[in-house]
């Protein structure tokens, strides 16, 4: 579930599109084929949940990536991505508990593991980009972090930047997003709320981060934290308000298009074949 985008950009697209339409999201399952001879049909929910305690959230599946250098970082950073995808499409799945342990597991180093310096060594933009996903992720309403939980993401972000520079993530470098990391370390209880491992983070760093590429008019720069008030069509999470998704039925009904046009041309390439044999 979370060792790729596929699984949530179709099963979790399917429930996207049909909550779309009615308001509510359909139970999802899956054909649980880990072991052949004991095949099960399961709801993707559960699966997720298994599947996290015992790998994600298990200091040995954790120690076996770490011998995997640069691409391990990758990895991790990219299962964060693969959790946000999901939170996004079928947001009953994920809900703020699994982000808090995420945090707790590869940035506080709940296991201590040396998950910094591994990182650092290894990849540090990937460690730049599974923090500024968690912070996007709570800046858009999906995460409620407690503001403990913002301050510490927010100082372990501006460290890495400050250190080896952005990561040149699209998520990262926006106006939205720098205006949020403002709005944080203008706090006045900013630095108390900040680990007491971390350097004191330079507040210029994440302003002058995303000048050179930023085209946007100013009046499309958000000033406060709030997201966006989402489509009323995905409000269906109290808990949480997504910034809207730009037509989000074009990407499925282009899907069983293109479905559709296989079908058929795999049908006249057999029968093709057939008149041939004749």
């Amino acid at each position: 579930m979370l060792t790729g985008d596929d699984p949530y950009q179709n099963l979790g697209g399917l429930g996207l599109a049909v909550r779309s339409l009615d308001g509510t999201t359909p139970e999802l399952w899956i054909s649980n084929l880990r072991n052949p001879s004991q095949a099960k049909a399961q709801t993707a929910s559960s699966f997720l949940r298994s599947e996290v305690r015992s790998r994600y959230w298990n200091p040995q599946w954790i120690e076996g990536i770490m011998k995997e250098g640069y691409s391990g970082g990758r990895e991790i950073s990219n299962t964060v991505e693969y959790l946000w995808g999901w939170d996004v499409m079928v947001p009953e799945m994920i809900d703020d508990a699994m982000w808090n342990e995420f945090k707790a597991v590869y940035v506080d180093d709940k296991y201590n593991l040396g998950l910094k310096g591994w990182f650092n060594e290894n990849n540090p933009h990937a460690y730049q980009s599974m923090v500024g996903r968690m912070l996007e992720t709570i800046r858009k309403g999906y995460w409620q972090a407690s503001p403990q939980t913002r301050a510490e993401l927010a100082a372990a972000y501006q460290e890495s930047v400050r250190i080896y520079g952005m990561a040149g993530a699209a998520h990262l470098e926006t106006p939205e997003m720098e205006n949020y990391m403002q709005m944080i370390i203008s706090q006045p209880d900013y630095t108390a709320k900040t680990p007491k491992t971390s350097e004191t983070p330079d507040t210029q760093a994440i302003a002058a981060t995303s000048q050179a590429d930023v085209t946007r008019p100013d009046s499309e720069v958000r000033e406060s934290e709030p997201p966006a008030s989402k489509d009323k069509a995905f409000e269906v999470i109290p808990r949480k308000e997504p910034e809207p998704m730009t037509n989000p039925l074009k990407f499925t009904i282009l899907f069983v298009l293109a479905g559709a046009g296989l079908l058929l041309l795999g049908r006249y390439l057999v029968r093709r074949r057939g008149g041939l044999g004749a």
